[in-house]
């Protein structure tokens, strides 16, 4: 489960990423243990649900000393699981995973500064807060420059990975902000009312807090498609892996939320 990797990274960064520099006390004669790793058989300076983790970690990967080495594989691996486990997130192999640079992601994705704001299990997409900026983030893709640069799952889509929890059903509700808050909504085609944003979908979309353009580029969160769309703007998105709604799912994703002030 999602949670059980949640606690495998805690437990790498709590352990033994910051404990790779400890030294070691005890005497293991010609066994040296490796530089910075943890003896899963002395593990009372540690939680019961730490050592549980750090047995399990030691199981896996078949060693007594657990390096910070052994806790990124087996936290690969246990990511890899959940992703297969989830309807949509396995077209994502867990080579991906294993990509240079994802481990990190997968670190990061727990900064504090990152949140979920809300998520839509009609259309399977969540508005997420970063460091940055707000991103719409799916199993596919996510609005963020570091998805659009590498077309590799980001420390979004791993922050919703885990807030999900292998449930992609689960509603998550923005109370504080108004549905497209913080989304740069790109427009093609023609919609009904004026194009000065007074009404029709562009005075829709200012009422529920995005902020819409009528170009699209890859600073667009998503591009929503009217009557007869412009093929050039289509084709962009598709080959930039920007999102593609069509009016009526921009005016409804998230909406719930101020349902629910109501």
């Amino acid at each position: 489960m999602l949670i059980f990797f949640v606690v495998v990274i805690i437990c790498a960064i709590t352990t033994g990423i910051l404990l790779i520099n400890r030294k070691t006390t005890a005497n293991y004669g010609d066994n040296t243990p490796p530089r910075g790793s943890i003896d899963s058989l002395n593990l009372g300076q540690f939680s019961q649900e730490e050592q549980d983790q750090i047995k399990a970690i030691s199981e896996f990967c078949g060693v007594r000393y657990v390096t910070p080495e052994n806790i990124r594989n087996y936290a690969i691996h246990n990511i890899g699981q959940d992703f297969a486990s989830m309807p949509g997130w396995d077209i994502w192999d867990i080579s991906v995973h294993e990509a240079p640079g994802q481990y990190e992601r997968l670190r990061r994705a727990l900064d504090s500064k990152i949140c979920v704001l809300s998520y839509d299990p009609k259309y399977q997409l969540a508005k997420i807060r970063g460091n940055t900026g707000v991103y719409l983030t799916s199993c596919k893709r996510c609005s963020c420059p570091d998805y659009h640069n590498r077309h590799l799952p980001c420390k979004h889509m791993y922050a919703l990975a885990i807030e999900l929890g292998g449930d992609v059903e689960k509603h998550i509700i923005d109370t504080e902000n108004k549905p497209l808050y913080g989304l740069k909504i790109a427009l093609a085609g023609r919609f009904a009312g004026s194009k000065d944003g007074s009404d029709g979908i562009r005075g829709k979309i200012n009422s529920l807090g995005g902020i819409w353009e009528d170009t699209v580029s890859t600073y667009s969160s998503v591009l929503v498609c009217g009557n007869a769309p412009s093929e050039i703007k289509v084709s962009y998105a598709k080959n930039n892996d920007i999102e593609i709604l069509q009016q009526e799912a921009i005016l409804t994703i998230f909406v719930t939320d101020l349902e629910t002030r109501k």
